[in-house]
């Protein structure tokens, strides 16, 4: 848990601060040119709910015509969540000790915040269409990433993921039951298990779904790989 964040204590105030060292292009800590470079999109994702871009570092969304950028993290102590906009030279952070509430209480604040402080609308998270049909041949498969594994079946007219965690205490995977993947596209998805998403409201992306077998599927921000 070190790079995520382990062996650091700060504050709401003190990740707000911090942010100023994107909002501050003449004599700051960071050039403007390494300031402008950090916040260039570097790689498209698709649309999960939690980004439109990666930069070098921060991640960037549009929000109501204007460019957000920020990061966020969750681990066993607690989960942090930082976002500026820099034409306004504005930043919000939230900072919680309860890692699986931290960013529902997060977009909460924002939802308030943005539109009465900013004038921006925040827009909603991915939404359930029931018109998209499903086909799930391109899609079930086995998916993984350090420690977590998705298995994805189909049953019937409905695509299941079930969720493998590898414990903390002996390593060993141990799953959860399926539950129901929600469509919001052909490739896109909303967990009914909150464990799956942890909580976070994004959605589930497969990709390169629409050319054949999907090569990943993009559980909000964290890429997991098809297994063959």
């Amino acid at each position: 848990m070190g790079p995520a964040g382990g062996t650091l204590c700060s504050t709401a105030g003190d990740l707000g601060r911090f942010a100023g060292l994107f909002l501050d292009e003449e004599g700051g800590l960071l050039s403007a040119a390494s300031v402008k470079a950090m916040q260039t999109p570097q790689v498209e994702v698709p649309p999960t709910g939690m980004a439109d871009f990666w930069g070098l570092g921060p991640h960037g969304k549009t929000w109501d015509g204007k460019l957000v950028c920020g990061h966020s993290g969750t681990n066993t102590g607690g989960s942090s969540y930082l976002l500026w906009v820099p034409e306004l030279g504005a930043a919000v952070a939230t900072v919680v000790n309860t890692p699986g509430l931290g960013y529902p209480f997060a977009m909460e604040i924002f939802r308030s915040v943005f539109p009465d402080s900013f004038g921006i609308t925040v827009p909603p998270g991915p939404v359930h269409d029931e018109s998209v049909a499903l086909d799930p041949a391109n899609l079930v498969g086995t998916y993984e990433m350090v420690g977590v594994r998705l298995d994805i079946t189909a049953e019937g007219d409905r695509l299941l993921a079930r969720l493998g965690e590898a414990s903390p205490i002996d390593g060993k995977i141990k799953t959860a039951d399926p539950s129901p993947l929600l469509p919001v596209s052909p490739t896109r998805f909303v967990p009914t298990d909150p464990a799956i998403d942890g909580s976070r409201g994004w959605a589930l992306a497969f990709i390169n779904a629409e050319t054949g077998p999907a090569t990943h599927l993009l559980n909000g921000v964290f890429a997991m790989r098809r297994m063959p």
